[in-house]
This record gives structure tokens, sequence and C-alpha cells, in this order.
């Protein structure tokens, strides 16, 4: 339409008289033909000199703006979505570690797989300000680890139910939790490496501003006693 105005809109303009003149020639209802072409040749009129101006001034008509903006709230939500995704499918997780803890018997391994969940619930908090490695080391441990996490806890759980004890289920039931208890002590060294990088950054500015303070006068130079 907009190319059909651009090339034509003037011919239209131009030959409209005379189209008018025919019309009322030929008509017995001139003035109701005169009217309706009155009406279209102002919608023809208004159509075109909006496409020209909004050409010639460099605007973008309002239903293109609004694909533009549709289009950039599309991108922005692909985006966040493998945050959003870790988040959602780690407490999702969470849910299901909290169902089997609830079914679990040892006190052991109730506070080991407590310890787990906190753990956990701690590290996707905390994910939603990660970036790079940290980022996607979080969506490693919630797409590998936690699954198979899970698994473990769900045969544990299910080993409990059975009431014969063998010294092959005692077994199986051990490793399980002292594979809880590694998995807390690795949690926790990554929740550590955080702090240690935030340790860096406040000695590295706390160094920053008492040579500022030194330099500016703000502060008096300290010697060591001979």
């Amino acid at each position: 339409m907009r190319e059909f105005l651009e090339e034509y809109g003037i011919m239209v303009v131009a030959m409209f008289p005379f189209m008018v003149g025919i019309i009322c020639i030929y008509s017995l209802s001139a003035f109701v033909i005169i009217l309706v072409c009155a009406v279209i040749f102002a919608v023809i009129l208004i159509a075109f000199i909006t496409v020209v101006t909004a050409k010639l001034s460099g605007k973008v008509p309002f239903a293109k703006a609004k694909d533009i903006c549709n289009r950039e709230e599309s991108s922005s939500a692909i985006s966040l979505q493998p945050e959003s995704n870790t988040v959602t499918k780690g407490n999702d997780c969470i849910k299901q570690f909290l169902d089997i803890l609830a079914r679990i018997k040892s006190e052991d391994m109730r506070v080991a797989l407590s310890k787990t969940i906190q753990l956990l619930t701690d590290i996707l908090t905390k994910s939603k300000k990660y970036q790079g490695s940290r980022l996607r080391n979080a969506e490693a441990l919630t797409k590998r680890c936690v699954p198979i996490m899970l698994k473990l806890a769900n045969t544990y759980s299910e080993l409990e139910k059975e009431h014969i004890h063998t010294l092959e289920k005692d077994q199986i039931e051990s490793e399980i939790m002292d594979s809880f208890e590694q998995v807390n002590k690795d949690l926790e060294d990554f929740l550590s490496d955080e702090y240690q990088e935030i340790e860096w950054d406040v000695s590295s500015d706390i160094q920053v501003l008492n040579t500022l303070m030194l330099q500016n006068g703000l502060q008096k130079a300290t010697f060591p006693k001979s």
C-alpha cells in the first residue's frame, strides 16, 4: 500500500477532479457520489501525506515500531531464559529432595540431605547474580549433578523400606550417605570461592583507599618501630 501511494499518489490526486466530472455527467445521484468520492479522496490524501511525511522525517510508523518493540521484548526474554531455566529446574529438584527427606528415617542421612538442600538453595539464590564460569558451573550442577543426587537419595529411601538387613544393603546405604557428605563439602567449597573473590576485592579496595588518603594528606604515614 505504501509503495502504491508513493508511486501513484500524485497521479491519483491529479486525476481526481477529472474522475469526479465524468461521474457527475453519467450519474443520476451526483450529490451522493460527490460526497462519497470526497470521503475517499480525503482518506487517500491523508494516507499519502502520512507516508510521505514519515519517509521524509525518518520516523517509524506505529505498526512497525510496535513490531520492533515486540522483537526486543522477545530478545530480552530469550537472553534471560537460561538463568530462568536454571532456577526453575533447581527449585523443582529441591521440592523432590524435600519429599524424599520426609520419607527417610535415618537421622544421619536426614542431616546430610538437609544440608544438601540448604546448600543448593543458597547456590540457586546467588545464581541470579552469577556470570561467566560461575553461572556455567551452577547450570551444570542443576542439569547434570542434581538429577544423580536425586536418584541416590530416592534409592536410599527405597532401601529403608525393606525390613531385611543384609551386609550388602547396609554397605549401599553407607556409600550413598558418604557420597552426600562429599557433595556437601564440594558445595561448601563452591560457595567459599565466591567469598574468597569478595575478600580479594575488599582487600584491593582498602589498599587503594589507604593510598589515596595518604597521598592527599588525609592519613598519617606509619613507620615500623626500630
